[in-house]
């Protein structure tokens, strides 16, 4: 008896293709305290520390800010060009510098931002990656609205009071380093809900999958059900023209 293909099989929700739990040492999002959504306010910090977080592609600054007689630290993707002991100002009043939090409706056209809210207050939605970044295209004051351009060269239009980070995300090279040896592989992808080592269909034997047994890869229907559809799906014709 044959067993799940591992398409089939990655909807069962198991340790084995499951996100680890508690991978994050904090919550990368930007504050929705008060002061820093409220006109004519702003927090200032000092980064304390740039960390590697787990799982994530972009390292971590941790910001230390005295707030309610208090010492409270926040964590945000680090930027290009931030550095220990650097002031973070985060709020609607904040200046245009490298990491600082400010409102997109005050950054001008062209500039870089990273760490893009979909709605005020959320945290932060778009371009957190490592080494990624958003272009403001335009903004349009009377619907109250800026043009971005994503990644993706998406363009999206959210609401002006939506708030980012000014630069690009650090770890742009990360995927330009080789890993040289599987064991490297084995830690980049524990952390990760990826199932690895992945073996080859054409490695397996025809009743764990499709491509199984040294057989070519026969076609499958286009109705077929999830897991089967693998290999040569819905083909206009097979075989050898004569």
């Amino acid at each position: 008896m044959g067993k799940r293909t591992r398409a089939q099989r990655y909807g069962r929700g198991t340790n084995a293709f499951r996100s680890p739990p508690n991978i994050h040492i904090a919550p990368a999002k930007i504050p929705d305290w008060p002061e820093t959504m409220s006109e004519g306010q702003k927090i200032i910090g000092v980064i304390e520390d740039i960390v590697h977080d787990a799982g994530r592609s972009a390292p971590l600054a941790v910001i230390r800010t005295w707030r309610e007689n208090r010492v409270e630290r926040i964590y945000l993707p680090c930027v290009e060009g931030l550095y220990v002991g650097k002031e973070i100002h985060v709020g609607m009043d904040a200046e245009l510098d490298l990491g600082n939090v400010v409102p997109l409706g005050k950054v001008p056209e062209g500039f870089y931002v990273s760490n893009i809210e979909k709605t005020p207050g959320d945290g932060g939605r778009y371009a957190r990656a490592g080494g990624s970044y958003a272009i403001v295209r335009a903004h349009d004051p009377k619907r109250g609205v800026t043009e971005l351009i994503l990644p993706s060269k998406r363009i999206i239009s959210i609401d002006s009071r939506c708030r980012c980070q000014v630069g690009i995300i650090a770890g742009s090279g990360r995927e330009e380093l080789p890993l040289v040896k599987a064991g490297n592989a084995y830690y980049k992808w524990k952390k990760r809900p990826r199932k690895w080592p992945r073996t080859r269909g054409t490695a397996m034997n025809p009743v764990d999958h499709r491509h199984g047994g040294g057989r070519r890869r026969r076609p499958v229907a286009r109705n077929a059900p999830p897991g089967k559809k693998v290999g040569i799906i819905a083909p206009k014709r097979v075989g050898k023209r004569s």
